[in-house]
């Protein structure tokens, strides 16, 4: 178990390491907004083509952004490995699974649920797979999320900015709602309804 905590230690340093990278000598919302540009234009215009007739105004609450699309998107706009928006569109990445997978074959825990309820979670898990519970010493790491100096040191992106991600966001949050709904994922679609335009709300 200690190798285990050890190693998810080092894998979060590595993630430090690549959220350098990622930025590099730009500033957190230069980066995003050039981001959110080329990518937001590449899913509106295979939506647009796969919509028909909608206006632009419905195309993102009424079409679906499909793996595939959501796959060349993300490629084009900004490469597989370092596309943060891109990767952050989840209803296309889950389509894939549920379409693969029977209900009773998956299980959708988000970080919302695991960090506000970490033992629950983990016995979710562990009942899922049919495993044992995890041991204690996991059950009682301190988990934290974002937590510490560095982090709080870091510049966040511009309010205007963060709006503009909470408006691209909005719709794509709804869809994987829906589809964590319509594919008896209950928990997993009651805490994705919280984010931005997941139940419908206005930002």
């Amino acid at each position: 178990t200690l190798s285990h905590m050890r190693m998810l230690q080092k894998l979060a340093a590595r993630g430090e390491q690549w959220a350098a990278l990622y930025v590099r000598n730009e500033s957190t919302h230069v980066r995003l907004s050039a981001e959110l540009d080329a990518f937001s234009s590449c899913v509106s215009a295979k939506m647009k083509r796969r919509a028909g007739g909608l206006r632009v105004s419905e195309l993102t609450t009424r079409a679906e952004l499909t793996p595939k699309a959501w796959h060349e998107c993300v490629a084009s706009a900004c490469g597989f490995h370092a596309c943060v928006v891109g990767q952050s569109v989840y209803a296309p990445q889950v389509r894939m699974w549920v379409n693969a997978f029977s209900a009773r074959q998956m299980l959708v825990a988000t970080l919302d649920e695991f960090s506000a309820n970490p033992r629950s979670t983990l016995a979710r898990i562990a009942a899922f797979l049919g495993t044992a519970p995890f041991p204690e010493m996991v059950l009682n790491w301190n988990w934290q999320w974002n937590t510490n100096d560095k982090a709080r040191l870091r510049p966040l992106a511009e309010t205007a900015v963060l709006a503009r991600l909470r408006a691209f966001f909005a719709p794509h949050n709804a869809a994987l709602a829906e589809l964590l709904r319509h594919r008896h994922q209950p928990l997993g679609a009651q805490y994705v309804a919280r984010w931005p335009g997941g139940n419908g709300s206005s930002l």
